[in-house]
């Protein structure tokens, strides 16, 4: 691919941690990660066992729990995020894979996968078409890959959403706007794909929840049974 050997060009793999050569995350770094601690609700911030939506906030936020790997506040961990997005470093999803393996027996992503069994739908957050042209992948779609190929064998679902409106980024709003940014952004494309499984959502970087629970949102009107978050890192 023409984007990819360009890529190669201008980007060389480079430790984000480190900065030696050969790898964008490598393993000595990818130990030192600061990661997630999961006991926190999605809605209100409350302490819950293994990031599990409470009930208060279950209406605002239709999933049963979110799950990430690693805290943005790492510095390694925000610039892999950024060298995904903008450098188009589609190979990254080695380091994202990296990441989640090294922490995939912690408890809180134990459980996850004890919860969604072995059936369960890995469906990453869809880009509008315009933003994957551009970009010429999807970053939601490469942490699915690389979760599941850490061993999850869950099935991936990347057509099961589709992005029907091309949203601003959601970095650059406030809170309440990124609630608002993301309302009937996202279809169902395939209901009966759907109906009755239980669905991981997959992003690389989740702050207040807003994006998947749109997503969440349209999941549970198509008849998901469960859907829970997953995501690299927390904000």
């Amino acid at each position: 691919m023409i984007r990819a050997a360009i890529v190669d060009v201008l980007a060389p793999r480079v430790c984000v941690g480190c900065e030696g050569e050969g790898s964008w995350l490598c393993e000595p770094c990818a130990a030192g990660v600061e990661w997630d601690p999961n006991v926190c609700c999605i809605g209100c911030g409350r302490l819950s066992r293994f990031g599990a939506t409470c009930d208060r906030c279950r209406r605002d936020f239709p999933l049963r729990g979110v799950v990430a790997v690693a805290s943005y506040r790492d510095p390694s961990v925000q610039q892999l995020v950024q060298l995904v997005k903008y450098a188009s470093a589609r190979d990254a999803a080695d380091a994202f894979a990296l990441l989640i393996g090294t922490v995939r027996e912690r408890a809180a992503l134990a459980a996850l996968r004890a919860e969604v069994g072995a059936a369960a739908l890995l469906i990453p957050v869809p880009l509008h078409w315009r933003r994957f042209a551009e970009r010429g992948f999807n970053q939601s779609a490469c942490v699915a890959e690389a979760l599941a190929s850490t061993g999850w064998g869950t099935l991936i679902a990347p057509g099961a959403l589709r992005r029907r409106k091309c949203s601003l980024p959601q970095a650059t709003l406030s809170n309440t706007r990124r609630f608002t940014n993301v309302e009937d952004a996202f279809t169902c494309a395939d209901p009966s794909a759907v109906a009755g499984k239980s669905v991981v959502l997959i992003d690389d970087v989740v702050t207040t929840g807003a994006t998947m629970a749109a997503c969440a949102r349209e999941l549970r009107r198509a008849g998901c049974s469960a859907v829970w978050g997953f995501a690299i890192a927390r904000g």
